[in-house]
């Protein structure tokens, strides 16, 4: 490496290299002059007129106005290295300038020599202060291309048009000490072809799909989704179906084959084997056991008879006994294909407890909506399949009109609809414990002869207050109308179209108060309507009824006492002498059966509870039950003090329940309908932040305070619980929302 040493410059950031003096600097001095010259005759003329002292160098020479405002310029600019032109290196340059042209009127020869005294590193400093207009670039006819050596030995860089403020261009071929940059100036000063050919591999490179790269990365969470590439090759539908498939496909299950599950489940023990076998064979199905035993155990069951209407059909709205032999031929059927198959079935003789409807309180919140939305359907069913229904009994009472001898009476619900033998297949008896309470539920038509009522599915609770002045008697058999004390053998019920207009007769009496003897029997459904009954009477008595019951099941036995009301008004045959609608009254003929009657005690046992319980006495209110009062009036006192739900109410509901219906054999049903009673009576209200899991905290009270039950569990009494409130609460809105100016009667 040469020797020498770096100087600084004008201007921040500016050094010189400069080496150490060979033998031969004036030789060299000269040359590098020659260099900057331009003509050979401008070269003689300097010779010529230049005195021969001794100086390092002669430096091509400009004029210099103010060399410290030239060297802010040339400080100020930024100059881009990839625009310069190439460089050149020279390792020998001949002095006869035949290499080198000029134009004499751009590049005016010096007419003054003021660097002439200088030294050449003065020279030098001088030469790097002026601007880029002050300089004189060499101009070349065509690409230079390295000349043989004459004689020098000194390598020569030269960049024509070069604007930088650095004058240490050692980054080629200099000997320098000083490192070559690398990065972003060697990618700037690719020639086009090279930036060309880049641009060309990464268009190429990104038409090209990339590869999935995993990486490890447990700070952030990636919002980029691969997109799943799509199968050119997809295989048919038809080629599926044909047999491609691994496993066959999911089966549609129908309502005839989910009511089959739930008789066989209901009047047979429990063999899965034969019933997955029995199933198979009369549906002409091959399905496994696995898969017939979880359709019913595991979903039908689980989301209950709301859910599924054929559920509540088979399980809920008939009796364990069948006595209206609903299900008889479907029973037959079974047993009758079990023999063929050899298939021995052992029919029940009491009923197994099957709990159903957990869903609805589910820990899962997928379970919970889909069980919502299974309901949510179920109601849009009964709706259409409601509308249908009365367009064909409306068929059958226009054909009953003109004289056709082929319609029959169809006892449905406990009322007669006039209906034909094609339309038999059609109507259904579709009892819900929540028909009167539901608003979405639309109550069948009743068309018989001069009797146009609403066919509405009795409650299955009813309440019966009386003293000793009352005209019905209470005995061990039950409750027997006064009409027929004597009587050893009871007649059977009148139908509403008797010929002799005995049923009108017998009902408007009842139900105008007039005669001393009734034949019927009144029970009401409101709770706070028996209570303000009460109120009245002399030591009353309660008794709680459970209209479902077998004995209450005879055709024409209860009748609803709004809907006989309008059936009288419209005919023409009564005229009240005051103003009552029968909301929630129900009256049976002759005798309410001790079977039907879950309990009875003193309303002092009511009295004495809310003396022991503060807690109880508040959400009863019973100081504002007097005798003088009406039941609507009554029922505004609870509502202005409306009582809001929460643990401690339910626990005390759970007290008040125990007494009516603690040591009976209530059911999960009768426990829900007592509990809407008192929600809609006494005005109770959730919370607008009550949700699940409060209302269960809330059900899980209710259990407690309710004690042991029989027939129930823990977790169906908790069910029973929010069934209860769920039934009350829309009780109360549809009420509510009544157009007169005051409330209708309430059905409490």
């Amino acid at each position: 490496m040469v020797a020498g040493t770096w100087k600084p410059l004008v201007g921040d950031g500016i050094m010189i290299w400069e080496p150490m003096k060979p033998p031969a600097v004036k030789d060299t001095q000269q040359q590098c002059s020659q260099l900057v010259s331009r003509e050979p005759d401008v070269q003689d003329e300097l010779q010529g007129s230049y005195d021969n002292e001794d100086c390092n160098s002669v430096l091509p020479s400009v004029e210099i106005s103010n060399p410290n405002a030239t060297a802010a310029h040339l400080k100020s600019e930024r100059h881009d290295l990839s625009s310069a032109p190439s460089m050149t290196s020279i390792s020998s340059v001949p002095l006869n300038g035949d290499l080198i042209s000029s134009d004499s009127a751009t590049n005016p020869t010096p007419t003054s020599s003021p660097l002439l005294h200088c030294s050449w590193v003065e020279q030098l400093k001088t030469f790097a202060e002026l601007p880029e207009d002050k300089c004189t670039p060499l101009v070349y006819p065509g690409p230079l291309t390295p000349l043989e050596p004459s004689g020098l030995s000194l390598n020569v860089s030269y960049d024509a048009g070069y604007t930088s403020d650095r004058t240490d261009r050692t980054d080629h071929v200099l000997d320098s000490p000083c490192p070559r940059p690398y990065g972003a100036r060697d990618s700037q000063r690719l020639s086009p072809i090279h930036k060309e050919s880049k641009v060309r591999k990464k268009r190429e490179k990104a038409g090209k799909k990339s590869s999935v790269i995993r990486r490890l990365d447990f700070g952030s969470v990636s919002t980029s989704k691969l997109r799943k590439p799509k199968n050119e090759h997809r295989t048919p539908k038809k080629r599926l179906m044909g047999g491609i498939l691994e496993r066959s496909p999911s089966h549609h299950w129908t309502l005839s084959e989910r009511t089959f599950l739930c008789v066989l489940w209901r009047w047979y023990a429990r063999d899965t084997q034969a019933f997955a076998r029995l199933f198979n064979a009369v549906h002409r199905l091959d399905l496994p056991m696995k898969k017939i035993r979880d359709q019913l155990e595991n979903h039908v069951r689980l989301y209950g008879g709301k859910a599924f209407p054929m559920y509540h059909d088979v399980f809920g709205a008939t009796l364990f006994s069948d006595p209206t032999g609903k299900y008889d031929k479907a029973r037959h059927d079974i047993e009758e294909a079990a023999s063929m198959l050899g298939i021995k079935l052992v029919r029940l003789d009491q009923e197994v407890k099957s709990p159903s409807g957990k869903a609805a309180t589910a820990k899962s919140p997928l379970t919970r909506r889909y069980y919502k939305a299974l309901v949510r359907q179920a109601r849009k069913s009964a709706i259409k399949k409601i509308s249908v229904e009365k367009s064909s009994i409306k068929k059958s009472y226009a054909g009953q009109k003109a004289g056709h001898p082929d319609l029959q009476a169809l006892h449905i619900g406990g009322c007669s609809i006039a209906t034909s033998d094609q339309d038999e297949g059609v109507l259904t008896d579709a009892e819900d414990a929540e028909g009167l309470t539901n608003p979405d539920v639309v109550p069948l038509i009743e068309y018989t002869e001069g009797l146009v009522t609403s066919c509405t599915v009795p409650p299955c609770l009813l309440f019966r207050v009386w003293d000793a002045s009352s005209r019905t008697s209470f005995g061990p058999d039950g409750f027997t109308s006064s009409a027929f004390k004597e009587w050893s053998v009871i007649p059977p019920p009148i139908p509403p179209n008797d010929p002799h207009d005995a049923f009108k007769l017998l009902a408007h009496l009842h139900l105008s108060r007039v005669g001393d003897t009734p034949c019927f029997i009144a029970a009401a459904e409101s709770l706070i309507q028996v209570l303000t009954i009460a109120a009245r009477l002399d030591r009353p008595q309660i008794a709680v009824i459970d209209l479902r019951a077998a004995c209450m099941q005879e055709a024409h036995k209860t009748h609803l006492a709004a809907e006989t009301l309008k059936w009288l008004k419209t005919d023409g045959k009564i005229k009240l002498r005051y103003r009552y609608q029968g909301h929630g009254d129900w009256f049976s003929h002759a005798t309410i059966p001790n079977e039907a009657i879950l309990t009875h005690f003193k309303l002092e046992d009511l009295d004495d509870l809310c003396k022991h319980d503060d807690a109880a006495a508040r959400l009863m209110n019973l100081d504002a039950f007097k005798p003088h009062l009406k039941t609507f009036q009554v029922a505004s006192a609870m509502r202005e003090r409306s009582t809001t739900l929460n643990t401690h109410v339910a626990g005390t509901i759970g007290r008040v329940a125990n007494l009516f219906l603690g040591n009976t054999r209530a059911s999960t049903q009768h426990i829900s309908a007592f509990v809407a009673r008192l929600v809609d009576g006494w005005a109770i209200e959730k919370n607008a932040a009550t949700d699940v899991h409060s209302l269960s905290s809330m059900a899980a009270a209710f259990a407690s305070h309710f004690g042991r039950h029989s027939g129930c569990s823990r977790q169906e009494l908790m069910g029973a619980f929010q069934d209860g409130i769920d039934e009350g609460t829309r009780c109360a809105a549809r009420w509510s929302r009544s157009t007169s100016g005051r409330r209708k009667s309430r059905r409490r």
